[in-house]
């Protein structure tokens, strides 16, 4: 009897986390789904983007904002749902020509503080990621469900964006 219970106990210990990576995958997708859904209905008309689905990660929509802007040439922003249950969105300015690498950066010390700054007064995440290329980021939880009208002000104030932009772009 000890050995049934405790086969029984093992066989779930070993099933529940294959059980609840499934569901995970599953919430996720859903997830990916409704961050679609939001992009479609409100990406191109209201922030001025039309998001495509990544081809290199298929949990991301990428897209471009070229227009209303001068300091940045182009705002590249990614919105991916992570496996951490977040939904995150990352923008990449564009400056002459490409990213904005914080490394090969004129000032990069005088970049990096400036993008520090940036971090206390703006709503927006700003950093470097593994590549060394600037970027601008807003992340939500989802624990409480699919945020769609923060979402969607997050989107609507990209443009914004353009204005911290030309403050440190005198140092890339």
């Amino acid at each position: 009897m000890r050995r049934t219970i405790a086969l029984l106990a093992l066989c779930a210990v070993a099933l529940f986390p294959a059980a609840t990576r499934a569901d995970d995958a599953s919430d996720r997708a859903v997830t990916l789904a409704k961050v679609g859904a939001t992009l479609a209905s409100y990406g191109q008309s209201d922030a001025g983007i039309t998001f495509v689905q990544s081809e290199k990660n298929k949990w991301n929509y990428a897209g471009l904002l070229t227009t209303g802007l001068k300091n940045a040439q182009a705002l590249e922003v990614v919105v991916g749902v992570t496996d951490q249950n977040t939904l995150n969105i990352m923008v990449y300015p564009h400056y002459k020509g490409g990213y904005i690498d914080i490394v090969k950066a004129k000032k990069a010390a005088t970049l990096a503080r400036t993008l520090l700054k940036m971090n206390y007064e703006t709503f927006f995440f700003w950093g470097a990621d593994d590549e060394n290329d600037v970027y601008a980021s807003y992340k939500f939880t989802l624990e409480s469900g699919y945020p769609e009208a923060s979402f969607r002000t997050v989107l609507q104030s990209i443009p914004l964006l353009d204005k911290y932009i030309g403050e440190f772009t005198p140092y890339a």
